[in-house]
């Protein structure tokens, strides 16, 4: 296997590094780009028809807490690979069904020695210098969180972390989207032991077959300038009043 850390030797799938960028081709998901956005409400439906609800929960964990902070900052192909490893981290967590999973998340995602990648790679060596911004930001997040739960009950942070994980428009592992594009790779550009790896475990899949997938089953171009920048900003909804979404989400749950 081969893994490498966060540098940018290649460009990959635009639908990973910028996903508004009209080059970004995906057949597996028609009219991405035309359809109305989902109603939270019917987000949160959504979220019971397809995947488990704790995979769309540690995935929504994931970004909101870790990715969306670093899709400037580290390479995409490595951004997904750590992504995925928390958001099994985070699925363990949410599967014990402890009342006290939300402060286990909380210990979790600013752990500077939480392992952030396939070779032991911790998440303060993996963010380098972004660390500092990324624990303080998944702090404030994750304490919103816990006091969130306080108010309106462990089920709708959980069901808001859902949300984030369904209405994800990249294709993270554990989106339709990851399996859809696997599944419809054709027999001659992958073998059936990668399909598997793929779908079951990509934080340890080779970049090529990764980034054939981010790409839509196509390899990623070459050559192109890499990206590097500062970390995204907080979203003001976060930042000005981090109880405004719960509350949001508590009264979908209600309609």
């Amino acid at each position: 296997m081969t893994t490498r850390r966060p540098r940018v030797d290649e460009a990959v799938a635009p639908s990973a590094a910028a996903p508004n960028h009209g080059a970004t081709r995906s057949r597996a998901v028609p009219g991405r780009h035309t359809d109305p956005a989902p109603t939270t409400a019917q987000l949160i439906r959504r979220t019971d028809a397809s995947i488990a609800r704790p995979t769309y929960a540690a995935l929504g964990v994931a970004l909101h807490h870790f990715a969306e902070m670093l899709t400037q900052v580290i390479d995409p192909i490595v951004l997904h690979r750590a992504t995925t490893v928390l958001t099994k981290q985070v699925c363990q967590i949410l599967d014990d069904h402890d009342d006290d999973v939300l402060d286990d998340v909380r210990r979790l995602v600013t752990d500077p020695d939480r392992v952030a990648l396939p070779d032991g790679c911790p998440a303060a060596e993996l963010c380098d210098q972004a660390w500092e911004r990324v624990r303080a930001v998944a702090l404030q997040r994750a304490t919103a969180s816990c006091e969130g739960a306080d108010e309106f009950g462990h089920d709708a942070i959980i069901n808001l972390a859902a949300v984030r994980g369904v209405g994800a428009d990249t294709p993270w592992w554990g989106t339709p989207m990851w399996r859809q594009r696997v599944e419809l790779m054709p027999a001659e550009a992958i073998s059936s032991r990668d399909r598997e790896l793929l779908l079951a475990e990509p934080e340890r899949a080779d970049d090529d077959l990764v980034s054939m997938v981010l790409n839509d089953r196509l390899p990623s171009p070459r050559g192109r300038p890499t990206t590097t920048g500062s970390i995204a900003p907080v979203s003001a909804e976060i930042e000005g009043d981090a109880r405004a979404t719960t509350t949001r989400a508590s009264a979908a749950l209600a309609s």
